[in-house]
């Protein structure tokens, strides 16, 4: 005959003070403790509660503030304007346009074995080009990075035609 002892009974009638209680024995039964399994399932309980919250406050916000949705075919756009001194612009950003530098960018695409930016558009040899497409677009905005790589491509050694470059993009934008 095998004797089970229940959690907080003593084994064979003999007291066994320093057992702890089931619930505290990781390997109970081969397993873990109830009080650990209560804990699991209030754990599951509480995770499904909170998804079934956030996706009734989720589906309720979008009830209540959907996102608005133009009929392109109804709207009059001979009618559409914009107020007067409206600027419209674009930018860029170095990394992306100007092309053949040796940055972080380019040590992560090397090291990620990403395709690295090579040239890009070459923006660094065509930015008059460039700027001139801007003004026939009727650009009046233009916002663009500086390459600090560029500039200071060793700490302390500055480049000086860089510098020039970027210096005589500002002027060509402010004329």
């Amino acid at each position: 005959m095998i004797v089970r002892k229940r959690c907080g009974e003593p084994a064979g009638g003999v007291a066994e003070s320093s057992t702890p209680c089931c619930g505290s024995i990781p390997n109970y039964k081969g397993g873990v403790g109830p009080l650990v399994i209560m804990w699991e399932r209030l754990l599951i309980v509480a995770l499904g509660l909170f998804v079934v919250f956030k996706i009734t406050l989720i589906t309720y916000r979008r009830r209540r503030y959907p996102e608005p949705h133009e009929d392109w075919n109804a709207v009059d756009l001979d009618d559409v304007s914009f107020p007067k001194g409206f600027r419209w612009g674009t930018a860029t950003a170095a990394h992306q346009v100007e092309g053949n530098q040796v940055n972080n960018w380019t040590v992560h695409e090397a090291a990620k074995g990403l395709e690295p930016s090579g040239a890009a558009c070459d923006y660094w040899v065509r930015w008059k080009d460039d700027f001139q497409l801007l003004s026939d677009l009727g650009m009046t905005s233009y916002r663009f990075s500086i390459e600090w790589s560029r500039l200071e491509p060793t700490e302390g050694a500055w480049e000086v035609n860089a510098l020039a470059v970027y210096s005589a993009m500002v002027d060509d934008l402010l004329a």
